[in-house]
């Protein structure tokens, strides 16, 4: 029994002062904390925009003449992935060349290819494929309508203004046929998107 006494009493003179050890570190002091990691740039990127705006559109007459037009876009884009969305929109424009009430009206679709890794500016481009129609109130004041096949190249920026609103800039060339002659058309926007 005394040999049993001893053997304990042994044990928890052992145990006590590495016990004693244990408790005196903490976590915090033998181990520097793991750093925080930074959220991706992809955490806030919503997959949905639409924008409306202001759109000026230079028309090509023919035959070396040229007018202006004022009216309306909007446009509304699905992302699939970080950079890469599907776009659809249209627009709308009017104008009285030469004393002539004229109305432009666009719409079409197709990719759009987007540097969202900025969180400040993000450039983008686009290719889209649709249909334009322009009406024309002759002198008799019988309205002449016309439509076209026509396809768009371009691009722009979107400049963010907080987390879900940005300002748009865009330059686009604009390919009409009307009455089976090429037209080389340009539009410069700007207005807001809504981020979602």
């Amino acid at each position: 029994m005394r040999t049993w006494w001893t053997a304990l009493g042994l044990c928890l003179c052992l145990v006590m002062p590495v016990a004693a050890q244990e408790s005196s570190l903490s976590p915090a002091s033998s181990f520097p904390s793991a750093p925080q990691p930074k959220p991706h740039p992809s955490e806030d990127l919503y997959p949905w925009q639409i924008s409306v705006g202001y759109e000026y559109l230079r028309v090509d007459a023919g035959g070396g003449i040229h007018f202006g037009m004022n009216g309306y876009t909007t446009s509304m884009t699905r992302f699939l992935n970080d950079w890469v969305g599907v776009e659809a929109g249209v627009s709308g424009a009017f104008a009285s060349p030469f004393g002539i009430p004229t109305r432009w009206f666009w719409y079409g679709g197709g990719p759009r290819i987007a540097w969202r890794y900025n969180r400040r500016f993000q450039p983008w481009a686009h290719v889209l494929a649709g249909g334009a129609r322009i009406r024309v109130v002759q002198t008799a004041g019988v309205p002449a309508a016309r439509n076209s096949f026509s396809w768009v190249a371009g691009g722009g920026a979107d400049i963010r203004l907080n987390e879900r609103l940005s300002w748009r800039v865009e330059a686009d060339y604009v390919s009409t046929r009307f009455s089976s002659i090429a037209q080389h058309n340009t539009r410069y926007r700007t207005g807001i998107v809504l981020n979602f």
